[in-house]
């Protein structure tokens, strides 16, 4: 199976109904808040993060992407929307999957919980003795586990 996203401008480029629906396609995957969310603050950005700002700032005007933010934690140093968007709707996330895992992924390295030739089998024993247990971490934030669906 494979998605195929619009292009635009020789790029991937979800459509603006897409990304700002209030509902999507029954297959995607919606999470609920947080029954303890964190409070978000904001700030100015200190004299070291006025250069990214800046440069955040002109990416932003040149670029089709909707939203963009810089947090320290969580607080807001920077943010902006490109319309239709603004700060209220809900956006959905083409693919953020993927660089979520990688964060956490990367947090389990730095703990010495992981390696990168970690097998999943060793980290989720039902895996164990079928091809998916045999992908490596590697292999698995690459999208080449080797395993196949049996048919």
């Amino acid at each position: 199976m494979a998605q195929v996203t619009p292009v635009a401008d020789g790029g991937a480029a979800a459509p603006d109904e897409w990304l700002l629906a209030k509902t999507g396609p029954r297959w995607f995957q919606i999470t609920q808040p947080s029954p303890n969310p964190s409070t978000l603050h904001s700030r100015a950005p200190s004299a070291g993060e006025s250069a990214l700002v800046d440069r955040a700032r002109a990416l932003v005007g040149q670029r089709p992407a909707k939203a963009f933010a810089l947090l320290d934690g969580n607080t807001i140093v920077y943010s902006a929307f490109n319309a239709p968007a603004d700060s209220e709707p809900l956006f959905f996330g083409m693919s953020m999957g993927k660089t979520v895992t990688a964060m956490a992924v990367g947090q389990a390295i730095c703990a010495g919980k992981l390696t990168l030739q970690s097998k999943a089998g060793e980290v989720l024993p039902e895996l164990q003795g079928k091809a998916l247990g045999n992908a490596t971490v590697h292999d698995l934030l690459r999208m080449s586990s080797g395993a196949a669906e049996q048919q």
